[in-house]
């Protein structure tokens, strides 16, 4: 996410070579490096994807509504009309271990395998 930028309502990521500079100022660079950045497929979710990326995505959004529903009370807080703005712009991984109930990596990876068996069985014809 580090060179994300927000296009047209959704984060974007261009591939491409760039060059990293490092200086005591712009006109003193003492260090240049070139990287080559390689971009996943769009509309690929991951952990670190948004709960918006999530919602917009229709598997997505039925997986995390399923663990939504399970956190009750938590969930309806943090999806209230208030904080759905804020929720929205917060990684997956963030959102799942916020309060520190749980490791938000683990759920956010499970959230994932979800999306992705639901993903796979679909283009197998199931």
């Amino acid at each position: 996410r580090a060179f994300a930028f927000w296009s047209a309502g959704a984060w974007v990521v261009e591939p491409g070579d760039f060059v990293i500079s490092v200086g005591a100022s712009s006109r003193d660079l003492r260090l240049e490096q070139t990287i080559a950045l390689t971009v996943p497929p769009i509309g690929r979710l991951d952990i670190n994807s948004t709960v918006a990326e999530w919602l917009a995505d229709p598997v997505g959004a039925g997986v995390l509504g399923g663990a939504f529903a399970q956190m009750g009370e938590v969930a309806s807080a943090m999806t209230s009309a208030d904080m759905l703005p804020m929720v929205e712009s917060m990684p997956l991984r963030v959102l799942m271990g916020f309060g520190g109930q749980a490791d938000g990596v683990v759920v956010a990876g499970q959230l994932l395998a979800q999306v992705e068996a639901v993903a796979g069985s679909s283009q197998n014809g199931a």
